[in-house]
């Protein structure tokens, strides 16, 4: 585990991105904007780039983020507690922290179907529709896509949970579940088969069965695709020459956000990889001009009829 950023606090945010392409990506699109973000709220910053099971019996690669507490318990003990991120997500750098929600037993999660600014199931027929018109006419119009918390549990034989997290993002106490999640991840064999490939269902059902979750608000892992889907539809058009309107876009949806993730396999994600908008300092300085204003107090005063300059 690498340390980035030494702050002498005891929380720390963790990525995990293993292999030299995953890390080279990560640190040209994801790492400027978490690197301000800690430095500024005086959070530790460490990278996991080395796998941390090299059995025969490993699971695909995502599934090490149940590994992540116990190694850092083993190579920062200081830390009491961590926030682990998946590599894929960028942050506003001049938002809150997200420690600062953390409530002491708890697992905090951040829920893909509860709590949004827009009803998931719109955000969800949106995603279907766009990607099927402009992506590839095969995606189906109904899918799996569309299960419920209830559906995705009783699918793999699981207690039924009332609510499902994007397991991009976890918080806890490093005591607390250190042992408990590598447990679970050695519970399973490389073959296990779940609905996403990954971990997530396993995830959701091992943390909601054992842990009081402490559900956070949407800010803290707003979905790119559903954004998209939402906020942004033109660019399902894809004109990979549109920085200026990739990067507008990008940044309007981190105003309302602390950490964005790109998270999938279908063309939402390649927004991730298109352009660095953090090598951008007017982008910068958008954020940064707007978290400060939206701490300015407002009087409704009349200004007098003022009209655009053409």
């Amino acid at each position: 585990m690498i340390e980035l950023i030494n702050s002498k606090s005891t929380k720390a945010i963790v990525v995990l991105a293993l292999g030299s392409e995953h890390v080279v990506k990560w640190k040209k699109h994801s790492f400027p904007s978490l690197q301000l973000y800690c430095s500024r709220n005086k959070i530790n910053l460490y990278l996991q780039s080395e796998s941390l099971d090299n059995s025969s019996t490993a699971k695909k690669a995502t599934w090490q983020k149940f590994l992540i507490p116990k190694n850092l318990k083993r190579n920062f003990p200081n830390v009491k507690e961590l926030c682990y991120l998946d590599t894929d997500i960028i942050c506003n750098p001049f938002s809150e922290s997200i420690f600062d929600y953390h409530k002491t037993g708890t697992i905090g999660l951040v829920s893909q179907f509860t709590n949004l600014p827009y009803p998931s199931e719109i955000a969800l027929r949106r995603i279907a529709f766009f990607r099927n018109r402009y992506y590839d006419s095969r995606y189906p119009l109904d899918s799996a896509l569309f299960m419920t918390a209830k559906q995705i549990f009783k699918y793999h034989n699981f207690k039924e949970f009332e609510d499902y997290a994007c397991a991009g993002l976890y918080m806890g106490e490093v005591d607390m579940c250190k042992d408990f999640l590598e447990e679970a991840y050695y519970k399973y064999d490389k073959e296990f088969q779940t609905i996403t490939e990954g971990d997530e269902p396993v995830f959701n059902y091992e943390i909601q069965n054992h842990f009081k979750v402490n559900w956070l608000p949407y800010k803290f892992q707003t979905l790119w695709n559903y954004e998209m889907a939402i906020k942004h539809p033109h660019l399902y058009l894809n004109d990979p020459t549109d920085i200026e309107g990739i990067n507008f876009s990008v940044t309007s949806s981190l105003m309302d956000s602390v950490f964005l993730h790109f998270a999938g396999s279908w063309g939402e994600k390649s927004i991730w990889e298109s352009n660095s908008i953090y090598s951008r300092v007017e982008q910068m300085a958008l954020l940064d001009s707007y978290s400060k204003y939206l701490n300015v107090s407002v009087t409704g005063m009349p200004k007098g009829l003022i009209r655009p300059v053409r």
